[in-house]
């Protein structure tokens, strides 16, 4: 199953892209190639539970985005929010950038 939208493929049991929120159609109309996206670095929070938090309000918002944990916290499986060396980063496509920032601006605001 691929999205008509997006292009990601699904297994069977899926009917809609979590992304897009269309349906999902068995085949792809005709071979796309794959756009290519420049990755920049969004913001880095205090743990992999709060870079979710601000991830899950891009996905809401349409926005691609991915998350980067620090080597430390990767390589010895280190979780909690307040776990020491947890630092994860946001990257998203630099077109994203500026519309991803203000998205995630009432978060990180004090």
């Amino acid at each position: 199953m691929y999205c008509p939208k997006c292009n990601t493929e699904y297994v069977e049991k899926i009917d809609t892209c979590a992304d897009c929120h269309v349906a999902l159609v068995p085949a792809l109309k005709k071979e796309q190639p794959l756009e290519e996206k420049y990755w920049v670095k969004l913001q880095e929070f205090p743990s992999k539970t709060h870079a979710e938090m601000a991830g899950e309000i891009l996905r809401n918002n349409g926005l691609h985005f991915y998350l980067k944990s620090s080597w430390l916290s990767s390589a010895l499986q280190i979780s909690g929010p307040t776990a020491p060396g947890n630092n994860t980063v946001i990257f998203t496509p630099e077109a994203e950038l500026e519309e991803a920032r203000l998205l995630i601006a009432a978060l990180t605001e004090n």
